[in-house]
């Protein structure tokens, strides 16, 4: 997140993973019933299973906290980590890159575990606590980022980043749109229809060099192949932390590394694999705002594999001259600008601009002036604001897509930090 970057490790969080942790401790719990009783296990669990540090000023440490359950132990817990993290059960001393814990201190109740980062040099940094104990049949572990700096200013402002880090899994993990509280906050990856297909993971992901993202983590594939079961894919992602409102004049940028291993067969064929997306509470259907367009141009020549890029908004195409290859990775940049404040009673006014940029490997690319785009869509309008990414495969089914490393901004230099 690549190892995905975990959630920011929150009060919220600690307490929702505490009730979880004390749901499944009672799955353990002696009753009687006429097997019975039901013997209590023994185990170690933590309340969460990553923390994220952010950014942390050189020698200036911060700290962070979780706790660590136990159930019927015949040793200590070990638990350890290494540098620049370190571990201590007070919150202003004591920290080392291990400490102890004994089986009466956890039979009282959870213990708490303070960590901290301390950085003492700029750059990323990713690590691990593990607690181990005799016969413990697995070892639980809290991955750990952060990153050091001498000017938190200068780091990038995220809205979101993807680097489609998910171990163990095959597809992406989404969560049915309808869900029983209507999943009002548009949490994860999120099916619009419950009844299409699911993405799945490439097993590998892309490379681009100097973009800051390349290589962590896997990628998707986006293919509505005919001969598999299920509509459409189209999963919808809530990914601008500070969603936009009818107040909101500036730009969204959204990066990302791209490649077409099939295209569309037929004249004239297309498929838009990322849009931004916007919702209507009303309904909760989604709208376009502009979207990156991929389509076979043999209609407008004699080369039958004719791949050009563009934008769409709904049935309005534009593309570039520009003729691009299978096979080989692009970095792709999608702009939408708001031109103006949107009032809510006039959601459907034209007010934005949007743009593509398309980079190949080896092109010097200026990370912190926004260079002259490939093409331009003038008077698009604003239906319910931008709140998301698409993954989206409709109109052709034979186009075949990889996309990898996701990232949305405000500013086009901090795609690149």
């Amino acid at each position: 997140m690549k190892k995905n970057v975990p959630a920011k490790h929150t009060p919220k969080v600690a307490w929702t993973c505490l009730l979880l942790l004390i749901s499944l401790l009672s799955m353990f719990s002696c009753v009687e019933d006429e097997g019975g009783a039901i013997p209590v296990f023994l185990d170690v669990i933590t309340e969460v299973s990553n923390i994220d540090f952010e950014a942390a000023i050189i020698d200036q440490p911060v700290t962070q906290s979780y706790r660590v359950v136990g159930t019927k132990l015949t040793g200590d817990v070990a638990i350890s980590t290494t540098p620049p993290f370190a571990v201590s059960r007070s919150a202003s001393e004591g920290f080392g890159t291990s400490l102890s814990i004994s089986p009466a201190d956890l039979a009282a109740g959870p213990v708490v575990v303070f960590v901290q980062f301390f950085p003492v040099k700029e750059g990323k940094f990713a690590g691990e606590i593990t607690h181990i104990t005799e016969g413990l049949p697995f070892i639980p572990a809290v991955d750990l980022v952060g990153v050091g700096t001498q000017d938190p200013a200068s780091l990038p402002v995220i809205l979101f980043e993807e680097h489609f880090d998910y171990p163990g899994e095959t597809i992406l993990p989404s969560t049915d749109r309808l869900t029983s509280d209507g999943n009002q906050d548009l949490e994860g990856w999120l099916k619009v229809r419950a009844a299409n297909k699911e993405l799945v993971l490439a097993s590998a992901g892309l490379d681009f060099s100097g973009y800051p993202v390349t290589g962590e983590g896997t990628a998707v594939i986006i293919d509505r192949n005919p001969d598999e079961p299920g509509g459409q894919t189209n999963l919808l992602q809530h990914n601008i932390s500070a969603q936009q409102n009818s107040d909101f004049v500036g730009s969204f940028y959204t990066s990302f590394l791209f490649q077409a291993e099939d295209i569309p067969t037929t004249a004239g064929g297309f498929n838009s694999p990322l849009i931004y997306g916007s919702w209507n509470p009303v309904n909760g259907a989604s709208w376009w705002a502009s979207g990156f367009l991929v389509q076979n141009d043999k209609a407008n020549d004699g080369d039958p594999d004719n791949m050009v890029f563009g934008l769409r908004y709904e049935t309005h195409l534009e593309v570039s001259a520009r003729a691009m290859e299978k096979g080989k990775t692009y970095l792709i940049v999608l702009k939408q600008e708001v031109t103006q404040a949107i009032p809510a009673e006039q959601e459907a006014t034209i007010t934005s601009v949007a743009s593509l940029f398309v980079f190949e490997e080896g092109d010097a690319i200026d990370t912190e002036n926004e260079p002259t785009p490939v093409i331009v869509m003038n008077d698009v309008p604003d239906k319910h604001y931008i709140r998301s990414v698409t993954l989206f495969q409709e109109n052709s089914n034979e186009g075949r897509y990889i996309i990898d490393g996701i990232r949305v901004t405000n500013k086009w230099e901090d795609l690149f930090k």
